[in-house]
């Protein structure tokens, strides 16, 4: 029986084998295959626990159910999407799968930041930081969240963990679904969201830590979110990766195997 996971490689650009002992790195996708994942449930539960940076896609037969999704594996987050077992698994077919899963909100950053377990006053913080934002184009979720702090309150907790304030937090939120969308240049992606391709280029080096044109090209918000944390200090570098990112101060999008 094939392995249930699969690595679809960012740098290559196909699917490569799944080595268990070494993590994907940032821009990476899991591919798992629906058939086997009822035989090797511990090895696709190892995987999802330990790459949650990773987008998710099922590579079935047919197309899947939502309830059926859902009961494959419960660590699979509404995020997951499934590409056909006939398709050419090559970087057209996968990143526009990838593209086409629901819009991060707030609340999906909120739960990534609790799984990679943040300090509790962090996230906290962060929640409320969001909950300031009047920005009608990001859903910052406010109907769910308590009443925030003050901002002075607010930023005093995060200053504690890094360099990020209520402002770069709400920014990068914002970031997240504006990286997963298409366009046919990086002007008219900016122009589409209302900003300054300059300022646009700016916020991402600054809060993801990597090239804009690199965080356009690469699909999924998790790997960009695992880059904002790595890159501001706020968890480690993993290791082993299949490439050296372990060793960079950037996600090592370019590297050799």
């Amino acid at each position: 029986m094939p392995s249930a996971v699969r690595i679809f490689c960012s740098t290559a650009l196909r699917p490569m084998p799944h080595d268990p002992g070494v993590l994907p790195s940032l821009g990476d996708a899991l591919l798992l295959d629906v058939a086997s994942i009822p035989h090797q449930m511990e090895l696709v539960a190892t995987t999802l626990r330990s790459a949650p940076w990773c987008a998710v896609l099922l590579v079935a037969r047919q197309p899947l159910p939502a309830t059926e999704l859902r009961g494959l594996v419960r660590l699979m987050s509404r995020h997951v999407t499934t590409v056909m077992q006939d398709e050419a698994l090559n970087a057209a077919t996968v990143y526009r799968a990838v593209r086409s899963r629901p819009t991060p909100t707030s609340a999906d950053m909120l739960d990534y930041l609790r799984f990679r377990q943040l300090d509790r006053s962090l996230i906290a913080a962060v929640e409320d930081a969001l909950a300031l934002s009047t920005d009608t184009d990001t859903d910052t979720d406010t109907a769910k969240m308590a009443q925030p702090r003050s901002p002075s309150a607010i930023n005093r907790v995060l200053a504690q963990h890094s360099l990020l304030r209520a402002r770069e937090w709400r920014a990068l939120v914002h970031l997240l679904p504006i990286l997963e969308s298409t366009a046919p240049s990086i002007d008219q992606l900016a122009g589409n969201h209302e900003h300054d391709p300059r300022t646009l280029r700016a916020l991402v080096s600054e809060h993801i830590g990597v090239e804009f044109a690199v965080a356009l090209a690469h699909p999924g918000w998790e790997w960009k979110l695992e880059a904002a944390l790595r890159h501001h200090r706020l968890i480690g570098w993993p290791r082993p990766s299949r490439r050296s990112s372990a060793e960079q101060a950037v996600p090592a999008m370019a590297g050799k195997e």
